[in-house]
């Protein structure tokens, strides 16, 4: 393979990637065994129809399309290795030449990382923001803790009120045709969200459960879809069921309760100081985010299109996702919103464009000033993630690579240009973590739960004993943080289906809804607010569940792939002794089914440590599921 690179203008380049003769034959071939049980010819047996005889009757490029594709997945990451360039955008493909018996050529047009000329970075000035916290944003809090901390419970009563939520099969029709991605099953919708076209919610309100409604709507003028822009619609609604909040007294229990205080004077208290440091963090973010503007204004550089598409793309990837917590397809949103996946990207695009020239000036910033990296603070920060992981530092950098380690270094070397700039800022202190808020990671955007699709396919009550060194997770590829992202996002996804009260899982559990009253996350604020430090270290647990009896509490596991394997530190074997019967193994074996837009598969566990360990044998153990392969 040879790689040949052309600059062209505005930080574009094209890449021209020959591919020798021979690896072309061999994709033809691969391309004929994969398409020759589709194809029939009279005379021969399915599958059995020779290459050539294949290529006479439908021609000597029948194969063409389909062995592109695989030279070009084949050797594009090494084209990009060899090229030498830093590539910054999705590939643009084109195949110039294919026919056998010659090198297979084909041209990749990308966007290449911008050079960046710094104007003023050093002294830069942002005005003091004033923090002030009113009466009436303590009450606002109170009444949001109030619905957090109430039970949703089903309406059999009355009919659909504004706040409710209804449980609705739908399907949409046009001129007395239904139009694709217009039908839904079981969909919760909050009245009053908002969240489907004109005023669809609005004519739910007054129906009773197992109504059937017809709900007219108008699509926008400029809608997505041609065929449906300003056109009505009639959209056949049955109402299966409503749903409710019920919230509790606000009195001296329920701060009790909520906030394990005395009295709700004491917890409104609480709440204002909670405020008062919420809101001095956001003003300091925000004279960061002025301050960071105010160099970017002063800097110059050359950013490609494609680049800023790139991220926009991925940005709008990252929202799809973040919906489809609520069930709701891209397309379905589309449609209900009346906006296109162009007009998403046009909305996210100031944003996509700060985070790029955000990254690049503090990029920049770290080369200008000599900012270096040693192997020392690449120990640090190992050693630091394996303390918030509770194990020994040693051990995890056994399976950190080469590219984990460079990844390290260019976040560790942005961090300290971020310092650099505190240091010569006037009027605050910059958030030291900034720029991992801008980094690209693994799963960033790219694997988020969908309660809406989840299945439990087994309740195990048994685990077999493996010593086993290195658990599945840490075989892995990922880095440390993304290990923590991912088993953060599994501790979402249960925490999501016990506030839903899913019944599978609470069957499982061998709980009843009614005795469910309070659930307890211990790291639900981490990943939002870049918290590596794993509030749940030193608990042993995930989640608490606080029934009217007793309490139980959960560990969550979660593997990138459909594997057993799991590790158990001694804090959460300790936990597991100590709490016996009442500590549960939740396993999710997801991550690739849910980027696949698949079911995950979760298991329950009830606590393996009574039924298959002494209790003197507290060391760091790891399990399978029984049944499933270690590939």
């Amino acid at each position: 393979m040879s790689v040949q690179v052309e600059n062209l203008e505005h930080n574009m380049a094209k890449l021209t990637i020959e591919v020798a003769a021979e690896e072309l034959e061999k994709a033809l071939d691969s391309a004929y065994q994969k398409q020759k049980k589709q194809i029939s010819v009279p005379g021969f047996r399915k599958g059995k129809v020779p290459r050539a005889m294949i290529e006479k009757m439908y021609g000597a490029g029948v194969f063409y399309e389909d062995a592109a594709n695989i030279l070009m997945q084949q050797t594009y990451a090494g084209a990009v290795d060899e090229s030498g360039v830093d590539i910054v955008s999705r590939p643009t493909v084109e195949v110039t030449q294919i026919e056998k018996g010659q090198p297979f050529i084909y041209t990749a047009e990308v966007a290449l990382k911008p050079e960046v000329t710094l104007g003023k970075y050093k002294g830069v000035k942002v005005d003091k923001i004033e923090v002030k916290v009113t009466d009436e944003e303590v009450d606002a809090e109170l009444e949001n803790q109030r619905n957090k901390n109430a039970r949703t419970v089903t309406v059999t009563d009355r009919p659909v009120a504004e706040g409710d939520t209804a449980v609705i099969d739908f399907e949409g029709f046009v001129d007395g045709v239904a139009f694709e991605g217009g039908k839904g099953e079981n969909h919760p919708l909050e009245i009053g969200s908002h969240t489907f076209i004109d005023t669809f919610e609005d004519q739910l309100v007054g129906k009773n459960t197992g109504d059937e409604v017809e709900v007219n709507v108008t699509f926008p003028e400029k809608y997505q879809a041609a065929d449906l822009a300003g056109k009505p619609a009639t959209f056949k609604v049955k109402i299966n069921e409503i749903k409710a909040k019920e919230l509790p007294e606000l009195d001296d229990e329920f701060a009790q309760d909520a906030a394990g205080v005395d009295t709700l004077a004491e917890y409104k208290e609480e709440i204002k100081k909670n405020l008062t440091e919420k809101k001095e963090t956001e003003a300091k973010k925000t004279k960061e985010d002025e301050a960071i503007q105010k160099i970017i204004d002063k800097s110059k550089m050359d950013l490609p299109e494609a680049m800023i598409e790139t991220q926009c793309e991925t940005m709008v990837e990252e929202f799809a996702q973040r919906i489809a917590q609520s069930g709701l397809s891209m397309d379905q949103y589309l449609q209900f919103s009346g906006l296109t996946v162009d007009g998403l990207k046009e909305q996210v695009r100031p944003e996509a464009l700060t985070r790029i020239q955000s990254s690049l000036v503090l990029e920049q910033i770290a080369k200008e000033e000599n900012i270096e990296v040693s192997d020392a603070d690449v120990d640090a920060e190992i050693e630091k993630m394996a303390k918030n992981y509770g194990m020994e530092a040693d051990k995890l950098k056994e399976y950190v690579g080469d590219d984990e380690k460079e990844s390290m270094k260019r976040d560790i070397a942005i961090e300290k240009a971020v310092q650099f700039e505190k240091d010569h800022f006037k009027g605050f202190n910059v958030y030291t973590n900034f720029l991992r808020t801008l980094s690209s990671k693994l799963l960033d955007g790219k694997a988020i739960m969908r309660p809406n699709i989840v299945h439990i396919t087994s309740s195990v009550n048994k685990s077999t004993h493996r010593n086993t060194k290195k658990s599945e997770m840490m075989k892995s590829s990922f880095t440390t943080e993304q290990l923590f992202r991912l088993g953060w996002l599994g501790e979402q996804y249960v925490y999501k289906l016990l506030i839903n009260r899913d019944n599978r899982l609470l069957k499982a559990l061998r709980i009843q809804k009614a005795d469910l009253t309070e659930i307890i996350w211990h790291n639900e604020g981490a990943i939002e607010n870049e918290k590596w430090d794993d509030k749940s270290i030193g608990k042993g647990c995930d989640i608490e569940l606080k029934l009217n009896s007793r309490h139980l509490y959960i560990e969550v596991k979660a593997s990138k792939r459909k594997n057993g394997l799991f590790t158990m530190t001694s804090n959460e074997m300790q936990k597991m002794r100590d709490k016996g019967d009442d500590y549960y193994i939740i396993k999710i074996n997801w991550l690739e089914k849910i980027i696949k837009n698949e079911s995950p598969d979760v298991y329950v566990f009830e606590s393996p440590y009574i039924k298959f360990f002494k209790p003197e044998k507290m060391k760091e153990a790891t399990f399978r599921i029984e049944g499933e392969s270690n590939e």
